[in-house]
């Protein structure tokens, strides 16, 4: 929970300093900033509620108090995003709907470097491609589906050589992840998974083109 908290501060931040360069005054600028510096001290204060109830031993509705206080922080979360966006345009809402998602391409949990290239050492090779989002999203239904990467995530694997063994896929409210499984790999032996550019970009890789090595 601690987590989320400070995940959706910094969310919340990145929203209000676009929406600051929208606006065409200091005084609208002022107002957003007290806003958030409210909603901010308002979490702090929520974040000690928390703190004090785990603390407390045998508190028979120590979990429904936790719940009670995560559902305020979320639906502040939401109030205080909602007016953060108000004034983006389409490109800068784009961007901050990709905050909530997540992409990672590993092979045996080995995420992948910018340079594309991993070894593993091991007989049995899985690569995995996992979509992930946030588990309550912050900003509005339209923004945060902004932020998808476009036509279904596994489409963005567009080749695998050697053919696979195995290739199955999980579809899930949150997680979503397919998978490429090579039974065994002799040393030396070489996987070419080829991804496109919108994908290299949201994995933040410098190629489209992923090798992985069986030492």
């Amino acid at each position: 929970m601690k987590k989320n908290i400070i995940f959706f501060t910094s969310i919340l931040s990145v929203g209000f300093l676009l929406s600051a360069c929208e606006d065409g005054t200091s005084s609208e600028t002022n107002t957003k900033t007290e806003e958030l510096a409210t909603a901010e001290n308002k979490i702090k204060e929520l974040e000690q509620k928390i703190n004090e109830i785990e603390n407390t031993q045998g508190n028979e509705s120590l979990l429904a108090d936790i719940n009670k206080i995560h559902e305020e922080e979320i639906s502040m979360y939401t109030t205080l995003a909602k007016e953060m966006v108000k004034n983006l345009n389409k490109e800068e809402m784009e961007e901050l709907g990709k905050l909530s998602w997540h992409y990672q391409l590993t092979a045996n949990k080995e995420p992948t470097p910018k340079n594309g290239v991993i070894e593993v050492d091991a007989d049995n090779i899985e690569i995995e491609l996992t979509s992930r989002q946030l588990n309550e999203p912050v900003f509005p239904l339209d923004i945060h589906n902004k932020g998808t990467i476009s036509d279904g995530f596994e489409k963005h694997i567009t080749n695998v050589e050697p053919k696979p063994s195995e290739t199955s896929g999980r579809d899930g409210t949150v997680v979503s992840s397919i998978y490429h499984v090579f039974s065994d790999m002799e040393s030396g032996n070489t996987i070419t998974v080829t991804i496109t550019d919108e994908l290299k970009q949201r994995l933040e890789l410098e190629t489209t083109t992923i090798t992985i090595k069986r030492k």
